[in-house]
């Protein structure tokens, strides 16, 4: 692989990189992303899991990141899939520095014995689909975006008889009841579509990468209670930025599914968001997942852009 063009030099990311990052995220992510919160992500990621995160200088200036992350610990039940990305300034684009960084990526996640890569391009932009199918990648997932906007919006909570909805706020925050929503949340996730290509999350993984985020609000976070005292559903919501609310996760386990479940949480979850003086929420669901989609629809979500998943073989 070639070298970079004269006056362009690679280094590690640093803290304080993080606003040009958030500047070159916020490009193309439909959910806006602070500096802080980038940073505080970052530092956060579990130290167990692979990561290399490199910035691309000219003459001193960053104008390109790209990294390359494992989405779980190598040793684990779960294959090892390393995510790639690449995001270069418009007016430097096309001196190779996006490829250059990908061979580094890649390189990087096959010296740590990454079972595939995966990256992604957001299905309005065909130059950046071109760009990885050159790379040899191919497209395994779609994923639909939706956003509500609150202004305005007011739905009631309807619930399902026999079922309430509580917030991790309502519980003690230790260890078994950690242990419990994880096993909730896993039970609820077995299903979704998509995920035979990222595997279950283990829960060390899990645990850090929820209650560790800078995201994470404990009323953000619901859990459906049936007559017995199960936990039966969960939705993860939080802020990404102060006007924004994204959800993380929305699922019900198989035996309580059919019931509004899942609308309910979604509601709840809306609630709480136009409660924190959010003006929008945000999601994703494979377009394969018809139940949600209908659920977000019904709701009053609008349609966004949506992201194609690539996957490339090491």
């Amino acid at each position: 692989m070639s070298g970079l063009p004269e006056g362009y030099r690679v280094r590690p990311f640093t803290p304080d990189d993080s606003s040009a990052v958030a500047e070159f995220f916020n490009r193309v992510e439909q959910e806006p992303e602070s500096a802080d919160s980038l940073r505080s992500r970052f530092e956060k990621y579990p130290s167990t899991m692979s990561v290399q995160r490199l910035i691309v200088e000219h003459y001193g200036t960053p104008v390109a990141y790209g990294h390359s992350v494992a989405l779980h610990e190598a040793g684990g039940t779960q294959p090892l899939v390393f995510i790639i990305r690449a995001d270069v300034v418009p007016k430097h684009e096309g001196r190779g520095i996006g490829r250059h960084l990908f061979w580094l990526s890649e390189s990087f996640a096959r010296d740590k014995g990454a079972a595939w890569l995966m990256s992604k391009v957001r299905d309005d932009l065909d130059r950046g689909l071109r760009f990885l199918e050159k790379l040899g990648y191919r497209q395994e997932q779609h994923l639909y975006g939706v956003i509500l906007d609150l202004e305005g919006w007011d739905q009631p909570l309807v619930l399902p008889e026999g079922i309430e909805i509580k917030s991790w706020a309502d519980y003690p925050d230790d260890a078994v009841h950690r242990r419990r929503l994880y096993e909730c949340t896993i039970a609820a996730d077995a299903d979704t579509p998509g995920i035979e290509l990222w595997g279950l999350v283990e829960y060390d993984d899990w645990d850090k990468y929820t209650f560790e985020s800078r995201w994470f609000r404990p009323a953000g976070c619901l859990i459906a209670v049936d007559k017995s005292g199960e936990w039966v559903g969960v939705s993860v919501a939080g802020p990404t930025d102060e006007d924004n609310v994204s959800t993380d996760f929305t699922g019900v386990i198989r035996s309580h599914r059919g019931l509004g479940i899942a609308r309910a949480l979604k509601v709840a979850g809306a609630q709480w968001a136009k409660s924190i003086g959010a003006k929008r929420i945000h999601t994703y669901n494979d377009d394969r997942n018809g139940p949600m989609r209908h659920i977000n629809f019904d709701l009053g979500f609008q349609p966004q852009t949506g992201w194609r998943m690539m996957r490339k073989d090491p």
